[in-house]
This record gives structure tokens, sequence and C-alpha cells, in this order.
């Protein structure tokens, strides 16, 4: 399904360089592939031997990679030497209910839910005389001559096919000369079909990594990180010498550091970020991860100190929140005031433990003042990220 449409409106001023419009491949006028998912390498039960793939459960759930397929499907109405074909609703030996969604010239309806075999386009073409059997000999004594002349050539959906009606078109003699010699009518349906991940589909990289999918398997047996977050994909980790394209491991580091980070990484095609500038950032992910750790166990410890019933708490986030909130102090504050008081309180944090092993925290973590964009989902590059390595 190739999806183009504009993003400017009408009246709307533009100048050179403004984007247009977008397609299923581009966002905002930048390439959009793909989905980003947490991607580990390592063999896994045999599940993915060679290129095999074994993707989570929560890919299909969520939709993250369900695609919309258009297929076309055409009949054509030609004059033949028994007489001409017909497009109709009236089609001998079919019931109402399989014409339900039928408009008067005999062609479904545009946002009709279809199924295999069901009827898209009536169409009947003339028969010759034959000996007549018991069946047809009774279907010309219930609906006469109509039976006999005419057969059910209709146009149906194909075997295992199944979707909505979102486009129909009519090419006729009169207003299209370009249609084939004896056909007076042809009629085009468009059925689009939602299709979820499952077993069989193939799956690809920037990299030249590709492989089919063995098994979707469900979140709670896929392995999980150190905090529990469970991995979206299993990758083979033969995959990465076999081809020799390193560049995807290189990829994955840099993504691993900019999604504990919160920034973009924006690396043009050979001219990315270099192994220095990729080792800097993951440097700086492991500082900010270790000192939020280390906030953890402070949270954790003050709890204790003023006996607070832990066993009332989830989790260490709730554990953090009540650590920061008795930092802020009266929480009469609006939603996003306070969205921006916790990033703040968390960077204090942060700060802390860094300075107290003698870095610069103002060289490694990003200012207070650019968090509010992040906590907001503006996921825009943030300009006063250091590069230099850290460690």
């Amino acid at each position: 399904c190739i999806d183009q449409r504009p993003i400017v409106v009408k009246g709307q001023r533009v100048e050179k360089g403004t984007v247009l419009a977008d397609s299923s491949s581009t966002q905002y006028g930048e390439l959009a592939l793909g989905q980003d998912v947490l991607v580990a390498f390592l063999s896994w039960e045999g599940g993915n031997f060679e290129d095999a793939i074994l993707v989570s459960e929560r890919l299909v759930r969520n939709d993250l990679f369900t695609s919309v397929h258009i297929e076309k499907h055409e009949i054509e109405a030609r004059d033949t030497k028994l007489g001409p074909e017909e497009i109709t609703y009236d089609i001998p030996n079919v019931s109402e209910d399989a014409l339900k969604d039928l408009d008067e010239r005999g062609i479904i309806r545009i946002g009709a839910d279809v199924k295999e075999n069901d009827i898209l386009v009536g169409k009947i073409t003339p028969k010759g005389e034959k000996e007549l059997s018991p069946e047809e000999k009774l279907l010309r004594a219930i609906f006469g001559d109509k039976a006999r002349e005419v057969k059910d050539s209709s146009l149906r959906l194909p075997h295992g096919a199944r979707g909505k009606v979102v486009d129909v078109q009519v090419f006729d003699r009169q207003h299209d000369r370009d249609l084939p010699a004896g056909v007076e009518t042809m009629v085009r349906v468009s059925v689009a079909q939602r299709r979820k991940l499952s077993e069989g589909d193939k799956m690809a990289g920037r990299h030249g990594n590709k492989g089919v999918i063995s098994k979707v398997v469900p979140i709670e047996d896929m392995p999980h990180l150190a905090d529990g977050t469970p991995i979206d994909i299993i990758l083979s980790p033969l995959g990465v010498p076999g081809r020799m394209n390193i560049g995807q491991v290189l990829e994955t580091h840099l993504g691993w550091a900019a999604r504990r980070l919160g920034f973009r990484a924006v690396t043009p095609v050979f001219d990315g970020a270099s192994e220095r500038e990729i080792q800097s950032e993951l440097g700086r992910a492991w500082l900010v991860d270790r000192a939020w750790d280390v906030a953890t166990a402070w949270a954790w410890d003050w709890l204790n100190e003023i006996d607070y019933d832990v066993e009332l708490l989830k989790d260490d986030r709730e554990a953090r929140l009540l650590f920061i909130t008795s930092w802020l102090g009266d929480l009469g504050y609006d939603a996003s005031r306070l969205d921006v008081d916790v990033d703040y309180a968390r960077q204090s944090v942060a700060r802390e433990w860094v300075r107290s092993r003698g870095w610069d925290p103002h060289g490694i973590f990003i200012e207070p003042e650019a968090w509010p964009e992040t906590t907001k989902g503006q996921w825009e590059p943030l300009n006063d990220l250091a590069i230099e390595a850290c460690v």
C-alpha cells in the first residue's frame, strides 16, 4: 500500500525547501522506515537457527509491524459469439444475501467487508444450447428462459482472501478507448487487507541482514534485561560475521545510547557517527544508568530510615518518586509542571552522584531546561549533548 498524503493546508504560505507531502516511508520529509524495537543477538533454544528470527507477541498485539496490502481484482465484459456479456445485479441462482452489498449495477459498494467467494462484480454470460441435465430442466421449469440462456460468471474474491473494498473503477468503450479489443466494459475493484506479523513473514534491516520469522513467542517466554524489560526481537549472532555487516552492531550500540540518554541520532550515509563517538555516547549512557541505580538505592535506604511501609510500593519507580517528592516539598503544581520538577530532581540526584566521583556533571548530562521537551515526546536532536568521552 503506497500512501502519499499532503502535510500542508490550503492557504499556507510555503517557500523553497518546504516539505509538501509525506509517504509511507517518510515523515516530515525525512526517511522513516521500520520501527524502533529492542533487539538481542543470541541463540535461543534453536528457534533462530541460521537466519530465523524470533519475535515477541508484543509486536503483534501493538500492531508495530502490521501492514496494509491492496489487491486489485479485474473483470471484463466481452462481446462473444453467443452475445454480449453483461455486468448486472440480476444474477441467476444466487441468493439475496449474496447480493446485499451490490449496487443496482451489480458492483460491490465501497466500504463493504468481503471474504472469500463473495461476489465483487455480478456478470452473466450467454451460453449455447445443449442436452439438458435433470437439474437444468428443473431450473428452466422454475426460472424460465433466463436460467437457460445465461450462466453466472461473476467476479468473486479468491480463496483465503478477505478485506475491505476501498476503491471501484469502471471503464467502458465509450469513454475509454484504450480497452483491449472485444472488451466493452472493465471493472477494477481494490480490496485492502490488514495483515499482522506472523510466522513465515520476512524481515530485513538496513545492513543486508534479513530472515524469516520462525515463531511468535509469548512475552513471558522472551529473555529480558536486568530490569525485567522483555526483548522484542532475537537475531542470530552468526548473521553478523557471516555477512561482515558490522554496521548493524554499531547502529545497535548507538541506538541503545540514544534510548538511554533520550536523544535522536541522525547519521547520514557514509558520513555517520564514528566508533569513538559511539563509545563516548555509550560511556555517557552507562554513567546515567549507574547514577540512577545509585539514586534508587538511596531512595530505598531513605524509606527504611523514615520507617515507611515499603510493602505498599510496587516497584523502584514508586520508591524514587517518593524520594524525589521529599525534595520538591508541597506538590501543589499542575501536571506539566510536576513532570518538569520530577525530571529536574532526577538530574539533581544524578549530578550529586557524579560530582561525588570527581566528574563534571555539566559536561555529561543534558541540561534540565532541555528535559521538558523530551518528557512531552518531542524527540528532537538536543544540541547540548557533549560528544567527548567521559570515562
